[in-house]
């Protein structure tokens, strides 16, 4: 089974790492048959496809406007022995991953992930203000496999990346962020070629990146909208919860939820920082039409 999950990163940068490793249960049926194992050079060493989703999630954290998504992404995987990319696809859910380090008990790799933009004349809040644009994070990954079995996998993920926004013309650099996640992933639940996951994360962020969604400067200042210095800290805590299912090992249907809580966070008392609980779900389908006869790396 080709397991594979909603890349809420298209839209909300913090689901860029909470699917850290939907890979390391098998891909389809008969590899959990232990007399039937796929070697480690008997996985194509790419695949292509398309995906089409359907989303509604917060501007940002803490908005209390939210953005309609209908959207078709790419679909990719890369196989190598280092380098390796799994876009929309269950590992690395959008994302360049170098795998390492890679023991039995805990991985270490680098990856990337990102968000979409939003206009800031769509949302009450923000009007008049510069849009968000594009953010990417990028930084290492350090996993601990507290159960890694068949069926089951539980893990704990530390990541700690760079954030960067874009127009497209320029690039802007926007603080760290640390977020720790703890993840389950139960497959064949139910029913076969079925999977579920579940997390919690936190997410903390340096006054830089805090500045980018809550600051409010001299020039944005309104009647309603005061004066504003971020700080940073602590950012939220959310809960995640995803299902999907494979058809002919290159079909799949998924949905996702998302609660983000926000008290507590370093800024909640700032003018943008309206909602303290946001809600983002999706659900699209993915096929996969084409594949390397070159083989490659589990």
């Amino acid at each position: 089974m080709k397991i594979f999950l909603i890349l809420f990163l298209w839209i909300n940068t913090s689901y860029a790492q909470e699917l850290e490793d939907l890979s390391s249960l098998p891909d389809d049926k008969e590899e959990s048959n232990n007399s039937n194992k796929k070697s480690k050079l008997e996985y194509p060493l790419w695949e292509v496809g398309v995906g089409l989703i359907y989303a509604v999630a917060p501007d940002y954290p803490g908005a209390n406007h939210s953005s309609y998504y209908k959207i078709p992404v790419p679909a990719f995987i890369y196989r190598g022995e280092i380098m390796r990319s799994e876009m929309m696809k269950g590992g690395k859910q959008g994302g360049l991953k170098g795998r390492f380090i890679q023991e039995k008990d805990y991985e270490f790799n680098i990856s990337i992930g990102g968000a979409l933009p939003s206009k800031s004349k769509f949302n009450p809040t923000r009007i008049g203000m510069d849009d968000l644009d594009t953010m990417v994070e990028l930084g290492p990954a350090f996993i601990l496999k507290l159960y890694d079995a068949e069926r089951f996998s539980l893990k704990l993920t530390l990541p700690l990346r760079i954030a960067l926004s874009t127009d497209f013309t320029s690039l802007s650099e926007r603080g760290l962020v640390f977020n720790p996640i703890l993840s389950y992933i139960h497959k064949d639940i139910l029913i076969d070629n079925s999977f579920l996951f579940t997390a919690i994360s936190v997410r903390f962020a340096t006054q830089k990146l805090h500045s980018y969604f809550y600051q409010v400067n001299p020039k944005d200042v309104t009647s309603n909208r005061p004066l504003y210095g971020a700080l940073g800290g602590y950012l939220s805590t959310s809960i995640s919860l995803g299902l999907g299912r494979s058809f002919d090992d290159n079909k799949m249907i998924f949905l996702g939820y998302r609660q983000s809580l926000l008290g507590g966070a370093a800024n909640e008392d700032g003018p943008l920082l309206v909602s303290k609980s946001n809600s983002s779900f999706a659900i699209g389908l993915v096929w996969w039409f084409w594949q390397s006869k070159t083989k490659g790396h589990k």
